[in-house]
């Protein structure tokens, strides 16, 4: 018999993994701060990443090596390893804002979390010393 919809063991997995990734919601805002991720997981070639934006068109971004992609609400994000910290949000408009920390603050998690299309694309930079 099949059953509609997702197993119980593939939303567990969905959910470990966002875990994993370190996607956390708190009082409405989204934040993006990997504890167990390791480094073996960033890509060791450049990457084409294939996703469906919150208009429900087809979009590919050209992921450099050293990085890994994933969707949340429809948006991209792409962390990558480097120096310092960072985390910047790219805009509908072309505009891009880097943001304190790894926390999203209330206003730009509520657009992500609408799907308005505002925030294109969220940008997450960890220092090597972080990940495993």
């Amino acid at each position: 018999a099949q059953q509609p919809g997702m197993t119980g063991q593939v939303k567990e997995d969905l959910l470990s993994r966002f875990g994993e990734l370190g996607v956390t919601i708190k009082d409405g805002q989204l934040s993006f701060n990997p504890t167990v991720l390791k480094q073996g997981e960033f890509l060791t070639t450049p990457e084409t990443f294939r996703f469906i934006d919150v208009h429900g068109e087809g979009q590919e971004v050209k992921l450099p090596v050293g990085t890994l992609a994933f969707t949340w609400c429809q948006v991209p994000v792409i962390y990558a390893i480097g120096e310092a910290p960072l985390l910047r949000l790219q805009f509908s408009n072309g505009d891009d804002q880097d943001q304190g920390g790894f926390k999203l603050n209330a206003e730009f998690s509520h657009e992500v979390f609408s799907r308005t299309g505002k925030v294109t694309k969220i940008f997450v930079t960890h220092p090597a010393t972080v990940l495993k």
